[in-house]
């Protein structure tokens, strides 16, 4: 299955979301999270591909695979498979966030 990339309004909708939380961590942001990762899932059963959804770290990809129903970090020589609800919890812990915030 081929790879598009998410659409830019997804991907900075999440970068602000990451940035408030950056600033206030003490406000909840879980809720927003799931509903702009629902937003990507719906995008790629419509699209029916998987979808780049930016890169972290390092330029590692943090893909969402439609066929799976699973996000995927890639890193060198490493390969990691989430459910979204581990994602979201990943990116509060901090990690896998976009090298470009």
């Amino acid at each position: 299955m081929k790879i598009k990339k998410a659409p830019a309004d997804m991907t900075e909708n999440l970068k602000s979301v990451l940035i408030r939380y950056k600033a206030k961590p003490y406000l909840p942001f879980w809720g927003e999270l799931f509903v702009i990762t629902q937003e990507l899932k719906t995008y790629a059963k419509q699209v029916d591909t998987n979808v780049h959804f930016y890169s972290s770290f390092g330029s590692s990809p943090i893909l969402y695979l439609s066929d799976k129903d699973s996000f995927l970090v890639q890193a060198k020589g490493l390969s990691i498979k989430l459910s979204q609800h581990a994602f979201i919890d990943s990116l509060i812990a901090g990690r896998f966030w976009p090298n470009d915030i």
